[in-house]
């Protein structure tokens, strides 16, 4: 039968029809490909111009806009992430469920937020407390992840600045208030809290029953700047055992997992990527090129890498049981990546300066992925 002879409605041509299919073609298609870029403090949708995430697996294929505006720090524990954020003259800490993809307050307002931490339960930070004088002190506040409870565990001094971490329901901080001074962990369902040593340490990060920090005396003027790796065993067995020492570089990031250690160096002749063995007390190299912000979890690392021409800066990983290789999964010319740290079994969120907004854009990954241009 010839198109013209073709009955509908009797008054619809062809050429209308395929119109109306074309327009609804497009239409579909505009849908599937353009999402609003989402303001400070608020979550994209599943999929944006950069990437998309698939329900149906809880990871993101290909990066991801989470929320823009942030600061640049972010840490996560298990399937959550998070991150703050400053309106005006407040801070707000936020988190996010990369299974459900939702995104939910936390904490604040506060004047200043310190650092935070969660082991996937339960989630700390310190937040300060403004006196009347115009000083103020350090709280330290937790929030339960399944029950939404939040709760306040200790007020110390302005001084009390350092890191905190949270493992298997233990909170471990460190505590420079006179009367107080020492570093601890505080079980968050007993409330019981116990010394670990006498010592204000900055900067601790625990997992898995070992607590390490750094050291490194002030130096005033270019340098050069000396640190030190320091490693304590949480059931008392190893009290201060120093682990890596550099006589010019200050230390650019460490993490723990698993009885081992990673960690490197910012500035000198050394930015290499070292890997510490607690149990046999020996160190490896796992990469040559400069390295920075390094976090193990399990047997997989992620680290930022930057070229030495610093011209790039690429997002690796290594995983010690699949293979003996290490993955470039991200490279990025312009802009500059700030952070990278791994969120449940299969992402990598990391941050990147610039933009639309003020402040850092905060992207997911699959850890799967590699060699993916970002711009």
């Amino acid at each position: 039968m010839d198109d013209q002879e073709l009955d509908i409605g009797r008054s619809t041509s062809i050429k209308t029809i395929r119109a109306i299919i074309l327009l609804a073609t497009l239409t579909l298609l505009l849908a599937g490909c353009s999402i609003a870029s989402p303001s400070a403090g608020q979550t994209s949708s599943a999929a944006t111009t950069q990437g998309s995430a698939d329900p149906e697996s809880n990871s993101h294929t290909h990066p991801s806009l989470i929320t823009s505006g942030a600061d640049a720090t972010i840490a996560s524990g298990s399937d959550y992430l998070f991150w703050s954020t400053q309106d005006k003259n407040s801070y707000y800490l936020y988190g996010y469920n990369v299974v459900t993809q939702k995104q939910f307050l936390i904490g604040g307002p506060a004047d200043r937020l310190g650092s935070f931490a969660s082991d996937g339960k339960m989630m700390a930070w310190l937040e300060s407390v403004p006196l009347n004088d115009g000083s103020y002190n350090m709280a330290i506040r937790s929030y339960d992840l399944t029950t939404k409870a939040r709760s306040s565990i200790r007020v110390m001094d302005e001084y009390s600045q350092g890191s905190i971490s949270v493992d298997q329901g233990i909170l471990y901080y460190s505590d420079e208030t006179s009367g107080h001074t020492g570093t601890y962990d505080f079980n968050l369902s007993t409330k019981q809290e116990k010394m670990i040593n006498a010592n204000y340490h900055d900067n601790i990060v625990e997992a898995d029953g070992v607590m390490v920090w750094s050291e490194a005396p002030q130096v005033f003027g270019p340098g050069p700047h000396p640190s030190s790796l320091h490693m304590a065993k949480v059931d008392g067995s190893v009290k201060d055992a120093v682990i890596a020492n550099n006589d010019g570089s200050l230390l650019n990031g460490y993490s723990v997992s698993g009885r081992k250690v990673v960690y490197t160096y910012h500035g000198g002749a050394d930015e290499q990527l070292y890997q510490y063995n607690v149990d046999s007390g020996t160190t490896t190299v796992l990469s040559g090129l400069p390295t920075k912000h390094p976090q193990i979890r399990g047997n997989t690392i992620v680290w930022l890498s930057q070229s030495y021409a610093q011209t790039t800066t690429s997002i690796q990983s290594y995983n010690s049981t699949l293979s003996n290789s290490i993955v470039t999964n991200l490279i990025a010319t312009q802009p500059s990546i700030y952070d990278a740290i791994l969120v449940g079994e299969k992402d990598i969120a990391f941050t990147v300066a610039g933009g639309t907004n003020p402040g850092y854009s905060i992207y997911l990954m699959n850890i799967d992925e590699s060699n993916i241009k970002f711009k």
